[in-house]
């Protein structure tokens, strides 16, 4: 179990296509009993003005083709600034895989988001980018953090 809050946020423009998102999301992450929150937005605009008031997110869920600004145009500026946030383009549409390999996505899925390989991407991404750093053991009254790095498995 990952002991940080797993923070997601979905970026649709269809609302029935984010609800659907967010309750994959939601359903895939409590059966991997991750403590997570999941955050829609309807356009890219509203999800960067919580990016620049201060909100962090773990996972962006991206809709590339949206109205205003692109999923893909906020990925790119994103990445002139934050490295360490993981990207998951959704999308119905093939002509950007090319150009979004600069921001490094996790994953493209393609419209309509098969269960199976957003589950797969979810824990692809919690293995690689959001693993605690270290564990607790108790053994009876003992409690003991050990940096995870040093263990032996």
């Amino acid at each position: 179990m990952v002991s940080a809050l797993y923070r997601v946020a979905v970026c649709e423009d269809e609302a029935i296509l984010c609800a659907n998102l967010c309750a994959q999301c939601e359903s895939i992450l409590d059966k991997l009993k991750v403590e997570h929150r999941i955050t829609s937005f309807s356009s890219a605009e509203k999800l960067e003005n919580a990016l620049l008031a201060g909100e962090e997110f773990s996972l962006l869920c991206l809709d590339i083709l949206m109205g205003g600004k692109s999923g893909m145009k906020l990925a790119q500026e994103l990445r002139q600034r934050d490295e360490k946030t993981s990207i998951l383009f959704i999308t119905s549409s093939t002509e950007f895989l090319k150009d979004g390999y600069s921001v490094r996505p996790i994953q493209y899925l393609y419209k309509p988001v098969d269960r199976a390989e957003l589950a797969q991407s979810l824990e692809t991404n919690l293995c690689l980018h959001h693993r605690p750093d270290r564990v607790t053991l108790r053994l009876g009254s003992k409690t003991s953090v050990l940096p995870l790095d040093t263990l032996l498995y």
